[in-house]
């Protein structure tokens, strides 16, 4: 199981402010800190905007000077993403691909990556869509087209994301369903959820995402996008790896306690 930190995201005010006023020390505490919580990567992102890729640029080079894990650049629409891909030292992760629009621009990019990188396909339940079987119908083209710049599906991540449980109370039995139904076709891919999303506008969600965190490791997530500094999440992490025994997890469930 790998850990996917989200703190320097624009899911954070002060990570926009940041961005803003060019501040790399906040961004270098930032990235220090998650590589200590125990991140096995940091996702970086920036506001859409005629300033998005300069930005990015700049995010990527300031988090790649302060650690060594390696970077989940997460694409917001800027046209530029080959320049900014330019500056990325090690192979990493592409977040993602969620409409034809999209494949159409990141997909090309891979004939020129080292084979290290991978790509995250966004299965989003779309309305009328819910059901596995639409989706996979869906985004069945995609994994095509990837295939022909090379990607296969063992580089390819899916978020199974079935929206949120305010919205979709059968949200994680959607996700469910839908993991199932990819992994029939696709047997090489793997998957990232996160937390926030499905519990994201509940009131008190903390024991729900600690829920999540141990049923979704249980049912073959292979990656956790998180706050790392959130102790909530980070004990619900090391705890449930721990109890499905992944690798050292009692160590490291061990260690998050100190």
């Amino acid at each position: 199981m790998e850990l996917i930190s989200t703190n320097l995201n624009t899911y954070y005010p002060e990570v926009v402010k940041a961005l803003k006023d060019r501040n790399p020390e906040f961004i270098r505490k930032t990235a220090a800190a998650a590589e200590k919580a125990g991140a096995d990567y940091i996702e970086v992102g920036a506001p859409n905007g005629p300033s998005e890729s300069e930005e990015l640029k700049w995010l990527v080079s300031v988090t790649q000077d302060a650690c060594d894990l390696p970077l989940v650049i997460c694409w917001d629409g800027c046209r530029d993403l080959a320049d900014v891909l330019k500056t990325v030292k090690k192979p990493g992760i592409i977040n993602g691909i969620c409409t034809q629009e999209t494949a159409d621009i990141i997909l090309p990019l891979f004939k020129d990556l080292p084979e290290g990188w991978r790509l995250v396909l966004n299965a989003c339940a779309k309305k009328g869509q819910e059901d596995p079987g639409s989706r996979i119908e869906e985004y069945a083209p995609l994994m095509r087209q990837a295939e022909e710049v090379g990607l296969m599906p063992e580089r390819i991540i899916i978020d199974p994301c079935a929206g949120e449980l305010k919205t979709n109370p059968n949200a994680y039995l959607d996700m469910e369903d839908a993991m199932d139904a990819f992994t029939n076709v696709y047997p090489e891919s793997s998957f990232v959820c996160e937390p926030f999303m499905i519990t994201s506008g509940l009131a008190n969600p903390d024991p729900l995402k600690a829920a999540f965190v141990t049923m979704a490791l249980s049912i073959g997530i292979s990656m956790m996008k998180a706050d790392v500094f959130d102790p909530k999440i980070r004990e619900a992490f090391f705890a449930a790896q721990a109890l499905l025994d992944e690798g050292d997890g009692l160590k490291g469930y061990q260690e998050s306690l100190k």
